[in-house]
């Protein structure tokens, strides 16, 4: 072994140390924290009843919530719970609809706020204005383009409130026909699977508006979302700022998923990415390296590997195959279980391609948000 180690010239053994670095750190990733997720079960004070609880819905004249969601949301196998719908200026057919509502369910309360043209309302503004509208100290939030699928959804989610004060869950995409959907939902899932084993770690550094809750208490103590002026991402900062390893619940359940409509192709994709993920720039070292690292490492493992079998090194070719093989094989079996428990099909014939393509797609998202902000970020 020794000889054959002086025999490799300067370049090779570079290469060759390279590969196995970066195999390593991929090994930890998806032994370590991303392996968490399936196997993770939330402390849940059994002692503790499950308390009453808000939902929190902005509508902005979405008639299809109305017609499709609130329905779903209605028959959630739940005591006592109410849904706080905020109409952010709907036009008159959804308004008189939504007046109308508490009168034939008293679980649903309305609240609206009519727009200026002139100062448009930030959606932080309009959140506080659904929390303070809540009964409950307890509350949930999720989307109007966005819909639980299961009737278990908010009981699960509510059991979080008895171990903690902030709850985060986990929202995939809807499912669609085609490759590029599949392409898109890997993209999704992996940007959950990072903060929620960031969570499941101790450092929850993200959560989703469209499936999270926390208590009203820690809300106005913190004084809600007031950093820099953001308009997308400021959420994420309040996350870092309120959560710790004490008072976060992570509720991984396929029954606690909900899905988002998405309309668009791979572009529109990367645009409301570019938005919502602009606030990147403000996390701290330690989270933004964790991320890093994994991406990194992955583009590192890839490029040497490629370069051995390209240069064809004696006997190290056939050893950066092997080590490509194995570690898609323990990719499989990592993501195949997070699938399961997240309640996601279909998306490991995709996640081929995600995976080897997501360092340089990465790579130039962050230098789009460098150099091309998107517009409406700050207020």
């Amino acid at each position: 072994m020794e000889s054959f180690i002086l025999s490799l010239d300067p370049l090779q053994l570079s290469l060759a140390a390279t590969l196995a670095v970066a195999f390593l750190i991929q090994l930890y990733y998806y032994f370590g924290p991303y392996a968490r997720i399936p196997v993770y079960r939330q402390k849940i004070n059994s002692k503790v009843a499950a308390p009453p609880v808000s939902v929190v819905v902005i509508i902005e004249d979405d008639l299809a919530f109305l017609e499709e969601t609130l329905p779903k949301l209605l028959q959630q196998d739940y005591g006592e719970y109410e849904i706080v719908l905020v109409d952010n200026g709907s036009g008159p057919e959804a308004a008189d609809m939504m007046a109308a509502l508490p009168l034939h369910d008293p679980r649903i309360k309305t609240t609206r706020i009519n727009p200026d043209p002139k100062f448009p309302y930030r959606r932080k503004l309009i959140l506080t204005v659904g929390i303070k509208a809540c009964t409950y100290p307890n509350i949930l939030f999720t989307e109007a383009d966005t819909f639980p699928v299961s009737d278990k959804w908010l009981s699960l989610m509510a059991k979080g409130f008895t171990d903690g004060d902030v709850v985060l869950g986990y929202c995939g995409l809807e499912t669609r026909k085609g490759f590029t959907g599949r392409l898109i939902r890997c993209s999704r899932l992996m940007m959950s699977v990072r903060y929620l084993s960031s969570a499941m770690r101790g450092r929850p550094y993200r959560g989703i508006l469209n499936n999270i809750g926390y208590t009203s208490e820690i809300y106005f103590k913190n004084r809600g979302y007031n950093y820099l002026r953001l308009n997308a991402g400021d959420d994420d900062l309040f996350v870092q700022k309120v959560a710790d390893r004490h008072n976060t619940a992570i509720i991984v359940n396929p029954n606690a998923t909900v899905r988002q409509h998405f309309s668009g192709g791979w572009k529109a994709w990367n645009s409301e990415r570019k938005y919502y993920s602009y606030a990147f720039r403000f996390y701290p070292f330690g989270i933004k390296t964790y991320i890093f690292l994994e991406l990194f490492s992955r583009f590192l493992f890839f490029a040497s590997a490629i370069a051995v079998i390209a240069l064809q090194i004696p006997y190290v070719w056939w050893g950066a195959a092997g080590l490509i093989l194995l570690r898609y094989l323990t990719v499989f079996f990592t993501v195949s279980r997070i699938c399961t428990r997240l309640g996601e099909k279909g998306l490991l014939g995709a996640f081929i391609l995600h995976d080897f393509l997501s360092p340089l797609s990465e790579t130039l998202l962050s230098l789009a948000r460098r150099m091309r902000p998107s517009k409406g970020l700050w207020s």
